[in-house]
């Protein structure tokens, strides 16, 4: 779990905050905002994104059971949505993750 909590973190969420923070107006006066960070941000992003689409094919959840991993990862998948990552449609896989963890009642909170 810890491994892929940690694949979550620093593949998914670190880099779609990155991207974030360097393509957002609302970060362009407290960031030195550069756009190859952008891209190479979004590039390791796509890459994690689809590894992790792959491991969902054969999980219900990221780790196996519900886990800090999944977490990890629904905060990731929203930052990358913010920063302008669009759903890959071939990652059905995460797809079918991603709406079941939006049906989770903390999703809302």
């Amino acid at each position: 779990m810890h491994a892929w909590e940690r694949r979550c973190e620093l593949g998914v969420f670190l880099q779609a905050t990155r991207r974030f923070f360097h393509s957002s107006p609302f970060f362009a006066a407290r960031v030195a905002q550069n756009p190859t960070v952008v891209e190479e941000a979004g590039q390791v992003l796509r890459t994690r994104l689809a590894l992790i689409n792959e491991q969902l094919k054969d999980h219900e959840w990221v780790a196996g059971p519900f886990s800090l991993a999944d977490l990890t990862l629904l905060a990731g998948v929203d930052f990358a949505a913010a920063s302008q990552i669009t759903h890959d449609p071939t990652w059905t896989h995460l797809g079918r993750w991603h709406a079941a963890m939006k049906r989770r009642p903390s999703a809302t909170a």
